[in-house]
């Protein structure tokens, strides 16, 4: 054998148009494997069940305690009651029967907010004394406190 033979070209046992045929087979199989794939790849994600999320369930509003408070000086009777979570200083009053002198509510604010613990004295001079009581979220003048104010006030 000679060296020679190393450096020719060699030639294909198939002819040119054997060749283009066998590349076309070998694509169009890879094309149908591939579809096939994506076929059975959509199928199963088909088939999975489609997650619905999770229920929360919120506590209703009504669920508040409600709040104690104690009510003494001008009222005809005074003594300790519980009123709603939202319950105003004329409620308070109502509560004890109202004011032993009505001209007593000129100097009072009505729709003051009460908090629970509150002890609520009205002086025979129409004058109103708050002590005590938990932090209700709203400060004396109305204004919501964010340090103290629970989910339902804000």
């Amino acid at each position: 054998m000679d060296d020679r033979d190393d450096f020719l070209p060699r030639r294909d046992p198939l002819p040119q148009s054997d060749r283009n045929w066998s590349n076309i087979a070998t694509w169009a199989v890879a094309a149908i494997a591939i579809a096939v794939f994506l076929s059975a790849g959509g199928a199963w994600l088909a088939s999975r069940p489609v997650p619905r999320g999770v229920e929360v369930l919120i506590p209703a509003e009504s669920a508040a305690h409600p709040a104690t408070v104690h009510v003494t000086g001008g009222v005809t009777n005074p003594g300790v009651y519980a009123l709603s979570p939202d319950a105003r200083i004329l409620d308070a009053i109502e509560s004890a029967s109202g004011l032993i002198n009505p001209e007593l509510s000129h100097g009072l604010n009505l729709a003051q907010v009460v908090a629970d613990g509150q002890q609520i004295n009205i002086s025979d001079g129409g004058g109103l004394t708050l002590i005590g009581g938990v932090a209700s979220g709203r400060s004396q003048d109305g204004r919501i406190d964010l340090n103290t104010a629970n989910a339902s006030l804000l």
